[in-house]
Formats: structure tokens, sequence, C-alpha cells
């Protein structure tokens, strides 16, 4: 199995970090992704209760359906360094 093979088999991918902002690099991501085919999940604390393209954001990712794959994206001033 090559490193990114699995994606081939992942229906259900949670992107969090997806929020309402349009500019955000986790808005575009999902959007990418779900024209793809992908079923996705936005996650975002802040902005949980409101849509993305038609699908609720949730407030954490154990809100939705089981999740297979994460992708999380956060601001620089958030990350280590």
């Amino acid at each position: 199995m090559s490193d990114i093979s699995f994606l081939r088999h992942t229906r259900s991918v949670h992107i969090l970090g997806a929020g309402l902002n349009q500019d955000r690099p986790a808005h575009r991501a999902f959007q990418d992704m779900k024209n793809r085919g992908y079923r996705m999940v936005p996650v975002h604390p802040r902005d949980a209760g409101n849509t993305i393209e038609g699908l609720p954001i949730v407030p954490h990712p154990w809100a939705s359906d089981r999740p297979e794959l994460f992708v999380m994206f956060l601001s620089p001033e958030r990350t280590l360094t």
C-alpha cells in the first residue's frame, strides 16, 4: 500500500477548522475534497450550528458520524514553535 492509497477507500473526512470564513485554507480544502466526492464533516467550535454548503458545522469531531480521517488546520499562532 502506498502512503496515500488509503484515501481511495476513505469515505468520511472531518476537517477540523472548517468554519464560515471562506478565505481560510480549511474552508477551501473542505470545498475541494467535497467536490472530489468525499463525505465531508466540517468541525469548528465557534461556527458550530451553522452550515457550509448545506452541511452542518459540528463543535467537535465526536458530534457526528464515526470519523475515518481527520484533517486539521490551525492558525500559525496556535501551532507549536
